[in-house]
């Protein structure tokens, strides 16, 4: 069977099944390539957004939404979460010593030396210039303490050429029932000023 458009062309209705083959593939190609690239500039938009771009570490704006999260988890479930605050002490010495690009690869392997030592189930983020916030889920105070010692001994141990002896200061609490992310904040930022106080390089818990 012939089918005849105009008087100068005709196709056989094979050739047009075929052709409408070969169009509809090169469409579901061009879709699934569209589809593909929206995905990786989707996941590469939510990296930008929740990652510090220096240490790959969560940033303030994604670990302020998981403190929300946690609040009002430990609220339905009656259960309690703990956080950590960490400054490195003395790095205003090593900045003006050594200069800010030193500084960076100070800041990335202290970030690879807390992202290996804390459990799977943590949070840590850059909080600030060299201060770093760690959410611990489902963690009592005692737990937390545990944590605590294992990443203060951890940063003791990070051996870099030209600072004698890195160390840092840490702060600990535990959400408790009637605690907002400020309450909470403020509570752990004072545990991390009274280790500073007390002679740095330890941390204080407070409850």
């Amino acid at each position: 069977m012939t089918l005849f458009f105009n008087q100068y062309e005709a196709f056989e209705i094979g050739e047009l099944v075929i052709l409408f083959i070969l169009l509809s593939a090169s469409a579901l190609y061009f879709a699934v390539g569209r589809t593909k690239e929206s995905f990786k500039l989707t996941g590469e938009l939510e990296l930008v957004t929740s990652n510090d771009a220096l240490t790959n570490l969560y940033n303030r704006h994604y670990i302020l939404q998981q403190l929300s999260t946690e609040i009002y988890r430990s609220i339905q479930n009656s259960s309690t979460f703990s956080v950590i605050l960490i400054e490195l002490d003395n790095f205003k010495d090593i900045n003006t010593a050594h200069g800010a690009e030193f500084c960076d690869r100070v800041l990335v392997r202290v970030s690879e030396s807390l992202t290996r030592n804390i459990r799977t189930m943590d949070y840590v983020a850059r909080w600030g210039n060299s201060e770093f916030l760690i959410v611990c889920p489902e963690t009592e105070t005692q737990s937390a303490i545990g944590i605590t010692s294992k990443l203060l001994h951890s940063t003791r141990q990070i051996k870099i050429n030209g600072v004698d002896g890195l160390t840092a200061s840490f702060g600990v609490t535990s959400f408790q029932i009637e605690d907002t992310i400020e309450s909470l904040l403020k509570r752990v930022n004072s545990g991390l000023h009274e280790a500073k106080e007390e002679g740095q390089n330890r941390f204080i818990t407070v409850v």
